[in-house]
């Protein structure tokens, strides 16, 4: 008997343990009603990087800085730290033409937000971005109920875009930054791109890229039913267009 006395313990730690790994692992932060979501959130959750890094900023008037910087995902924000020390976001993202973080490379998408290029082919690229986005939310949100709206950066209805809100009339930021008036729960998601080669972002479908490679239908069709690959999985996508790229080639 005093042996599954000692052993109960260590099961219900295990368990215990085992769960929370679990929970961790899933990418996703409860924000509770009355907490403050950037306090709650770990820094280097809220970032592409775990650190700001030397990087590149370059207009569409040909003209670029130099500039430390990182992209908040929790804002949709490129931030950079200027002379004093401060953590400010770029500007007047229309003037964009693509960025440099360490050897990371961002193009500007207008309504879209930040894409990172992920890999390039010979007549498209691959792009991603990467955000926090509401999952569930137990407060009225613009553009959805309580507990369905989904949201991220980018979109006014669909996340902290410049003056997005939610219905007491503050801004996401304000929503991240002040204490929670219900509860939210936050997670990572990607949302996979196609950047073409005059710029023209698409988003990551079979219809995109039937579109792209309308002549060559009939094989992405033929492999797409043999793969089955997720427009949602870099790997996959990846897969798919070196495919395309390598028909296109012959």
């Amino acid at each position: 008997m005093s042996s599954i006395k000692i052993i109960l313990p260590f099961l219900i730690n295990c368990l215990a343990t085992s769960y929370y790994v679990l929970a961790q692992s899933t990418s996703d932060f409860i924000i509770n009603a009355g907490e403050v979501a950037t306090e709650i959130i770990p820094s280097e959750a809220q970032y592409r990087f775990p650190q700001f890094e030397k990087g590149e900023v370059h207009f569409r008037d040909n003209t670029f800085i130099r500039a430390t910087l990182n992209y908040n995902l929790l804002y949709g924000e490129m931030q950079f730290i200027n002379h004093q020390g401060d953590t400010l976001a770029l500007t007047e993202d229309y003037k964009l033409k693509h960025i440099t973080v360490g050897k990371h490379l961002f193009f500007y998408a207008y309504k879209v937000g930040f894409l990172e290029i992920l890999s390039s082919y010979s007549q498209l690229k691959l792009a991603r971005k990467l955000n926090l986005e509401i999952k569930k939310s137990a407060v009225k949100l613009v553009g959805g109920s309580g507990g369905t709206f989904a949201g991220g950066p980018g979109n006014n209805m669909n996340g902290p875009g410049k003056g997005s809100s939610y219905s007491s009339g503050f801004s996401y930021r304000e929503l991240y930054t002040r204490k929670a008036p219900g509860d939210l729960q936050l997670a990572k998601k990607d949302t996979y791109f196609i950047v073409d080669k005059n710029d023209r972002f698409y988003e990551a479908t079979k219809a995109t890229v039937i579109k792209l490679f309308p002549r060559y239908k009939k094989a992405i069709n033929a492999y797409i039913k043999e793969y089955k690959p997720d427009f949602n999985h870099r790997n996959d996508m990846q897969g798919l267009l070196a495919f395309c790229s390598q028909l296109s080639a012959k």
